[in-house]
């Protein structure tokens, strides 16, 4: 495939063909004039007849925001309407910071992997931010969502907890106990 065809040039640190990144580029733009193309609702409908129902729209029951762009600590819909960002966590310093964005699109033409490989930067990094933490403090847990966090909270909990898998959370003031 001209996937494997690529990869094999870029792994061989080869110059990829010009017919082939034509054609990836003509591709990317089809998509990216469909994508321009899709009204509100019918994206809605595409998400509906293409995701999993578990996965939530944000505010669904009235009107979903379509965000097509974001900008400092603010998400832009399709109309330019500027919404303050209070969900997004992983936005500390803001939609399209010029810093972090050069530093991942720098990283990425490196790698894009996640931390269960060894790489100088990640131990780097760890020893880093321990020399700032309080004493007690020993390791660190690198994640890239919430629901690693959780994940990992709860992979904590059955390591301290041998006898036991029964899990209690509290949700909206009312605890459950799941075995």
């Amino acid at each position: 495939s001209r996937l494997h065809r690529v990869v094999g040039h870029l792994a061989a640190g080869t110059e990829v063909p010009t017919q082939t990144r034509r054609q990836e580029e003509t591709g990317e733009q089809r998509w990216k004039e469909e994508a321009r193309s899709l009204s509100k609702g019918e994206v809605l409908q595409l998400r509906k007849k293409h995701f999993c129902p578990a996965q939530s729209i944000s505010y669904e029951n009235t009107s979903p925001l379509m965000i097509v762009g974001g900008q400092g600590a603010y998400l832009i819909d399709e109309k330019e309407h500027r919404y303050l960002d209070t969900r997004n966590n992983v936005n500390h310093v803001g939609h399209q910071h010029p810093k972090v964005a050069r530093a991942v699109g720098e990283q990425v033409k490196v790698l894009n992997s996640n931390t269960r490989y060894l790489h100088p930067n990640i131990a780097l990094l760890g020893k880093k931010l321990l020399s700032k933490f309080p004493s007690p403090l020993s390791v660190v847990f690198f994640v890239n969502s919430g629901s690693e966090a959780n994940d990992l909270a709860l992979r904590l909990a059955y390591a301290h907890n041998k006898k036991s898998r029964a899990v209690v959370t509290v949700e909206r003031g009312s605890s459950r106990i799941y075995p």
